[in-house]
């Protein structure tokens, strides 16, 4: 696992939601395994994973004037979550914006 993720200790501290940055890539792509999270016990694990991983490496090359990504830091460099977010029509025609992917690392999920 990178050091750039958190790690299995619960983090009380502030946490900054920031654009997502090239130097994030890999962090972000090991917190991808967090999709793989209570997927249906008969899917092929290494497939699923390979799914995720391709959903947030797309997320992460289409990012542009109507696609982002935002990554979450717990102030001491190590990412704890990311999310895209894209532009798309609603079935009203109204524009909105549409979450492919939301991830929070394990060692920052709220325990309440």
């Amino acid at each position: 696992e990178l050091d750039t993720v958190a790690t299995p200790t619960r983090h009380a501290g502030p946490i900054e939601v920031r654009p997502y940055a090239p130097a994030d890539r890999d962090a972000v792509l090991a917190l991808a395994t967090r999709l793989t999270t209570g997927v249906a016990p008969w899917l092929v694990p290494a497939a699923v994973l390979a799914a995720a991983c391709g959903w947030v490496a797309g997320s992460i090359a289409g990012i542009g004037p109507d696609r982002a990504m935002f990554v979450a830091d717990d102030g001491s460099a190590r990412r704890v979550g990311f999310v895209s977010v894209a532009r798309q029509a609603h079935f009203t025609g109204e524009p909105q914006a549409y979450n492919g992917e939301l991830v929070v690392a394990e060692a920052a999920e709220a325990t309440k």
